[in-house]
């Protein structure tokens, strides 16, 4: 990860701790928003909404599993 801001109170240890904080946040709510699938045939337009907030998490989640790998090779 490339961030050469100097920062006096944030050490390698927390930056883990915060990058797997939200990659855990947002499995969370891919999670939870997989349960409540809506129906394709009965409510097809929010089906389409659904499906693009899955696929907007799940290109999150990987982009901070990267940032994860990242931060913990500076350790």
């Amino acid at each position: 990860m490339t961030n050469d801001f100097p920062y006096e109170y944030v050490d390698q240890v927390t930056k883990v701790e915060i990058v797997e904080t939200q990659a855990r946040q947002l499995e969370i709510e891919h999670f939870s928003l997989c349960l409540i699938e809506p129906s394709k045939l009965g409510n097809p337009e929010q089906h389409v909404a659904w499906r693009s907030q899955k696929v907007g998490l799940e290109s999150a989640i990987m982009r901070v599993r990267d940032m994860l790998h990242k931060v913990r090779e500076e350790e």
